[in-house]
């Protein structure tokens, strides 16, 4: 599973997060998006969500965590993903993995928006020379959010 950027356009789109003991955090889409995408990269293998309270669960798709619906993300795949991002810590080279993720992502968002929109209205992809980089000090924060139990996307 690959988590895209959430919108049309990065950043337009944000993520706010409610853990179950009250603890709050937002994410612009694209550091939302990240954040998934490093968690996979080193691991984390995504459990689901459940369903908001205003959707059937019957109609919900449990692996909808790039959207802002409300859904929940449980106490033990919270702990997964918070267990796979110590891991990117860990590694010397994450700096490089991320730059390389990033670009991936973008060129993926490029890729979808010349479908939607059209060659001539996206232009050409052109590289960023400033990829997103989640800092190790907000990844540490994300973190200790995780380890406190199941979350709200909102």
């Amino acid at each position: 599973m690959r988590f895209n950027f959430p919108s049309h356009e990065r950043n337009s789109m944000g993520f706010d997060l409610r853990s179950e003991s009250g603890a709050e955090t937002r994410y612009s889409g694209s550091a939302w998006a990240m954040l998934l995408n490093l968690g996979q990269a080193y691991g984390w293998q995504p459990a689901g969500t459940s369903a908001p309270p205003e959707i059937e669960a019957a109609e919900w798709e449990p692996d909808v965590y790039d959207t802002n619906d409300g859904q929940t993300v449980t106490r033990q795949d919270a702990a997964n993903l918070a267990e796979a991002l110590e891991s990117l810590l860990a590694d010397p080279g994450q700096g490089a993995k991320q730059v390389a993720l990033s670009r991936d992502l973008d060129r993926l968002v490029h890729k979808q928006m010349v479908q939607i929109l059209g060659e001539a209205k996206v232009g050409p992809y052109m590289e960023d020379p400033n990829p997103l980089v989640i800092p190790d000090d907000t990844m540490r924060e994300f973190i200790e959010f995780l380890r406190q139990g199941s979350f709200r996307i909102e």
